[in-house]
């Protein structure tokens, strides 16, 4: 029997309550129960219920009496259902107040699925109202403490059902992706409220997401670097790829690379560990996406020209280009008080040389540019570049001028036989000024002793 205080003379006598569905094996459902409570004469109203849910039903109840029996038959068409109810039945029970009896019609029960609508309307000649529930999808809620120095997170529910959590790569404002290193972990705040959850690579679209165990169940996501400053810029570099197409190559994270605001430029490679910038070479990202793409159409793709990716204070360098990527050679050779700069090229082009003096950012130029035009055959040329510097031991920097192409080689010529000859005349000059001062006492001495 209806509670008779659910019942208020002048609003909408329809009243929705819901209750979790039991199936395990499917997503999260509810099951709705509609109750609707109507007066004696609404029923010569042809009143009308029609409930709109995944499936639509529609209700038009009558009463009648019958001689010492009383029975609620349910005559179905397509699409319909009539409700036929006599009084003292259990679909309609009386209750009755000092001016007029109410019978409450219960409907049990429309299964709706989580995030679907479940809409009432009734009406009749003389009314007509509208009731909806939205049914929730419901997530956990849940907090996290970071480790950074061994990279996790614990991750802490609250009590109740089981759970799942696992960690992601927010990749866009979709995807969410952790792929086989990421399994879900499952937390039973029966037995323990927390897990710990470890992270290969600290980065700031690092999420961590916690939901239900039924199928498809919502998902509560944290992102917790997410808008701050990286603590180590490593994780980025570890986590990133070069790959090089023919005229572009493309830095790729497991973050969407393009908010990181990672800067790119163009050094030459002299030894381990050691990569000089060139000047002036900053590339210029082209495009758009997750990813860094630059073009390589206009850059020396020798295989010592390297690409270094800056962020935050920190490098990373890649050598992308092959040895038979590049159009043309050079190689440097010794002069008096010069250097010779041998040239081939397979392509028609002027090349440039300079002197310039290695420091920590860079070679910096120094004295008059040289220049050599080539026709593109096999015969080589040559550039004489006279070392008016040689207190600085300069290098010579060399380029290709016209066409242009970005980035310049830096040749250092081996000033330690120029050390050696030095070092060769002041050991000749000692030794002929010992002989000669040996012969001067021997002298001395001889004549000393004729006396």
């Amino acid at each position: 029997m209806g509670n008779q205080n659910d019942y208020a003379e002048g609003h909408c006598p329809v009243k929705l309550t819901s209750a979790l569905s039991q199936d395990p094996w499917g997503g999260y459902s509810e099951c709705v129960t509609v109750r609707v409570w109507m007066k004696a004469d609404d029923f010569l109203k042809a009143p009308e219920i029609k409930i709109l849910s995944p499936i639509t039903e529609i209700i038009r109840p009558t009463m009648k009496k019958r001689k010492n029996k009383e029975k609620c038959d349910n005559a179905r068409k397509l699409g319909d259902t009539r409700v036929k109810c006599y009084r003292g039945v259990t679909q309609l029970l009386p209750h009755s107040n000092t001016s007029f009896a109410v019978w409450e019609l219960v409907h049990d029960c429309v299964k709706a699925e989580a995030d679907s609508v479940v809409s009432v309307s009734y009406k009749t000649t003389s009314t007509s109202c509208n009731v909806s529930y939205t049914v929730p999808d419901p997530i956990p809620d849940f907090d996290l403490s970071v480790n950074q120095s061994s990279k996790s997170i614990t991750v802490i529910v609250e009590s109740g059902d089981k759970v799942h959590t696992r960690w992601c790569y927010q990749q866009n404002a979709v995807d969410c992706t952790g792929g086989a290193l990421a399994p879900p972990i499952t937390i039973d705040p029966s037995q323990s409220r927390s897990a710990l959850v470890k992270i290969p690579y600290l980065l700031p679209c690092v999420c961590v997401e916690v939901y239900y165990t039924h199928t498809d169940a919502r998902r509560h996501k944290k992102c917790p670097f997410q808008k701050k400053s990286l603590t180590d810029v490593r994780d980025v570099w570890s986590s990133s790829e070069v790959t090089l197409y023919e005229s572009i190559f493309k830095l790729s994270s497991q973050c969407p690379v393009s908010d990181l605001k990672v800067s790119a430029s163009l050094c030459w490679w002299q030894q381990e560990h050691l990569c000089t910038p060139v000047l002036n070479s900053t590339l210029e990202e082209k495009g758009g996406g997750p990813n860094l793409i630059y073009s390589t159409s206009e850059v020396d793709k020798h295989p010592q020209m390297c690409v270094q990716f800056s962020l935050q204070g920190s490098h990373h360098i890649s050598c992308p280009f092959q040895a038979d990527m590049s159009s043309w050679e050079v190689y440097i050779g010794p002069g008096r008080k010069s250097v010779f700069l041998y040239l081939t090229s397979s392509v028609p082009a002027k090349f440039s040389a300079q002197l310039c003096v290695l420091n920590e950012k860079g070679c910096t130029p120094m004295g008059q540019v040289h220049s050599v035009t080539m026709d593109g055959n096999t015969t080589q040329s040559r550039i004489n570049v006279p070392l008016h510097f040689l207190a600085e031991q300069p290098c010579v920097q060399v380029w290709q001028s016209n066409p242009a192409l970005r980035g310049k080689r830096i040749l250092c010529p081996d000033y330690t036989h120029n050390r050696c000859g030095v070092y060769a005349v002041a050991v000749l000059i000692f030794v002929v000024i010992v002989s000669l001062l040996g012969i001067f006492i021997h002298r001395l001495t001889k004549s000393g002793a004729a006396g």
